[in-house]
Parts: C-alpha cells; structure tokens; sequence
C-alpha cells in the first residue's frame, strides 16, 4: 500500500464507503480538475473564484470527508460554468 493511498485513507471512518471508492474519487476529482483548469487557461476563462479555491483547498488538504463532495462540487461547477458561457454568448 502506498503512502499516498494510506494518506488519504486512514483516517476516512466511514464504513458505507469503500476506500478503494474513495481514493479513486480522489484520483478522479484531481485529474478533471487539472484538465478543466488547463480547458479554462486556454479560452481565458477566469476560474479563481470561491467554488474553485474550495476544490484546489479539498485537493490539498486531501480530507476524505470532503472528497466525495468535491465531485459533486465540481458538476455545479461545471454547470455554472456552461451557464455563464450561454449567457454571456447570448
């Protein structure tokens, strides 16, 4: 077992889910959220606002309790964003 795995693992004390689930949530919810930062870099989206901050601050501080939520964070935030382009396209 690696130390990254037992990093975000250990002290995760929710038994309804798998910590193999979890840590691939982990994997997931960091993965999408590089390539959606690298996505709003090149159409020079502003993505600093406080949704952002508060999945790069789960991602770092890697809280189990947290990272699930951040997955569902990142799909409204991923909404919010489509809306906005479709209003602002007009």
């Amino acid at each position: 077992m690696d130390n990254f795995y037992k990093d975000i693992t250990m002290n995760f004390k929710c038994p309804e889910v798998d910590k193999d689930d979890l840590y691939n949530a982990y994997i997931s919810l960091l993965s999408q959220v590089s390539a959606l930062t690298q996505i709003l870099e090149e159409q020079h989206i502003d993505y600093r606002d406080n949704m952002y901050q508060r999945m790069s601050l789960t991602l770092k501080n890697r809280k189990p309790e947290l990272i699930l939520a951040g997955q569902m964070s990142l799909n409204a935030y991923l909404e919010d964003i489509q809306l906005s382009k479709i209003i602002e396209n007009g």
